[in-house]
């Protein structure tokens, strides 16, 4: 579709911009690492190609990763009381579970202990949310800003597949995420609020 063409060309004018090409097909862990292995910055911001930022999210992103206990951050959480379903976090600011990768932020200094993503997820779906708890495994925080300033757009890897293969894609990467953290639910929000030790983050509303 041309946006190989088109990057190299930015990259050749724009010395902030690196493009890198593989020689064979990439799964989604995969390519990413590939990109924390490449890093150079403070703060690592993964943002998807469906998302178009509309205003400053550096702002906000710095606000809470210059807290020591934060080690995500982004737009859209995901909370769970059973780790065998995922919600959205109800349109709030906050404390979660899980971020998802549409804007996924956090300090690149964490990987040290964090680790980089497990590349036996080939498929997108679900790879956030196991990312997302090699950080809280780390006891570092998940916050959700939802005034951090993007907007989503179609997710083409999404809308282009069958419904019936993105569904077993799908199922396949949670049941990996299940194998690994399915007995964690010590790692939950719920868990940490009913003992009375809840750490509520984010905006007033």
């Amino acid at each position: 579709d041309g946006t190989s063409e088109w990057l190299d060309e930015l990259a050749a004018t724009e010395p902030r911009v690196r493009v890198i090409h593989a020689d064979h097909t990439l799964g989604e862990g995969a390519a990413k690492n590939i990109v924390l292995k490449q890093s150079l910055g403070r703060t690592v911001v993964l943002v998807d190609t469906s998302v178009e930022i509309t205003g400053d999210i550096y702002g906000p992103i710095d606000h809470y990763l210059d807290r020591d206990d934060v080690g995500v951050v982004g737009p859209f959480g995901l909370r769970t009381d059973d780790l065998h379903h995922f919600h959205d976090g109800e349109g709030e600011s906050g404390n979660m579970d899980a971020m998802q990768a549409y804007c996924f932020a956090f300090r690149r200094e964490t990987l040290r202990n964090v680790g980089l993503m497990r590349e036996s997820f080939r498929f997108y779906r679900n790879l956030d949310i196991d990312f997302s708890f090699h950080f809280k495994e780390q006891g570092h925080q998940i916050v959700a800003d939802q005034s951090i300033p993007v907007v989503l757009h179609e997710h083409r890897v999404w809308s282009e597949l069958a419904e019936g293969e993105r569904d077993e894609l799908s199922l396949k990467n949670y049941r990996r995420f299940l194998e690994k953290w399915g007995d964690r639910t010590d790692l939950l929000v719920s868990s940490h609020e009913s003992n009375g030790h809840s750490h509520p983050h984010g905006h007033d509303h």
